[in-house]
Parts: C-alpha cells; sequence; structure tokens
C-alpha cells in the first residue's frame, strides 16, 4: 500500500469513524474506512471526507481506473475490491 499510515487515519477521522487507532495497521485503517464509508451511504450521512479525497486515494492504490464521471457507487465498489486485493497481498 502506498498510501501511508497518517494520510489513512486523517480519511478514517474525516469518515467520521471512531475507532481506538493506537496499534492499528493500514489494513485496519482500509477496513474501518471502508464499513463507514458504506455506513454513512447506506444511512445518508454526511462526512467531512471528500469523494475527491476518496478517489484519488482508491486511484493511488490503483485499485479503480484514474476516470472522471465515477459515481459514488463505483467508488464504494472500488474501496471494498482495494480491500480485498490489499488482504491477498498481505496473506502471501
Amino acid at each position: 500500500m502506498q498510501t501511508s499510515g497518517k494520510v489513512l487515519r486523517q480519511m478514517l477521522e474525516k469518515s467520521g469513524a471512531r475507532h481506538k487507532l493506537e496499534g492499528a495497521e493500514k489494513l485496519d485503517f482500509l477496513v474501518w474506512l471502508s464499513d463507514q464509508v458504506v455506513y454513512c451511504i447506506e444511512n445518508r450521512r454526511k462526512m467531512q471526507l471528500r469523494f475527491e479525497e476518496l478517489t484519488d486515494f482508491l486511484t493511488k492504490e490503483n485499485a479503480m481506473p484514474s476516470t472522471t464521471g465515477l459515481d459514488a457507487k463505483g467508488a464504494v465498489g472500488a474501496s471494498g475490491n482495494s480491500r480485498s486485493m490489499i488482504v491477498r497481498k498481505s496473506h502471501t
């Protein structure tokens, strides 16, 4: 994963998630962030995390193509794909 733990932590905080962050690894941040984004969308909750920040992150991690016109549903799907991809890499 190319994104720093600091950036992931900031994104998680902007998403509104509340977790004990001490000792957390990047994979923990990714799982929590993905879950929180899905929760906020399903429950129509606002986040300080901007859509552009999420799509920039997913593009940087090669979890989605760098195309314009992606909607929130596509970004959430890419977020889940990113999480799965990183979990597989961590177990090899």
